[in-house]
Order: C-alpha cells, then structure tokens, then sequence
C-alpha cells in the first residue's frame, strides 16, 4: 500500500518538473530540471524493482544516475565555458 502511494507521488512530482521544464526560460534551468528529473526517474526505477522483487532494477538504476551525472557535469562544462 505504502508503495503505490509513493508511485503515485513521484508520478506527480515528475509531471510538475516537466511542466516546470517547459516553462523554464534559461538553459541553466532546464539542466537543473533534466537533472532533477532523471533522479526522479532513477527512484521510480528502484519503486518498480522493490515491486517486482528484483534487485538487478537497482543496478539499472545506478548506471542510469552515473550516466546521467556525467552528461550533466559534461553540458554544464560546456555552458559555463560558452557563456562564463
């Protein structure tokens, strides 16, 4: 029961960041939210693992937060560069 609450939560706050995202006017925020948004994705990953009782849900999960933290680190080196 606990656990399809906390589905229906994250659902709803990933739905706020992409509306977010599409009224952000900078590109700072909309990195900020792509960012927000896949670590959002990443604990709905684990949520359907711990439903499913499996754990490899979790490694799929990691590999998605790491790659997704060095496309971040990557764009935000070459944002800062361009407009810094």
């Amino acid at each position: 029961m606990i656990l399809i609450v906390g589905l229906f939560i994250l659902t709803g706050c990933i739905f706020v960041l992409i509306v977010n995202f599409l009224l952000a006017k900078s590109n700072l925020e909309r990195i900020l939210y792509i960012n927000s948004l896949t670590n959002l994705v990443s604990l709905f990953i684990v949520f359907i693992g711990m439903s499913h009782y499996t754990r490899y849900f979790i490694d799929i999960s990691i590999i998605y937060l790491l790659l997704s933290f060095i496309a971040t680190n990557a764009y935000m080196k070459f944002y800062l560069k361009i407009n810094y």
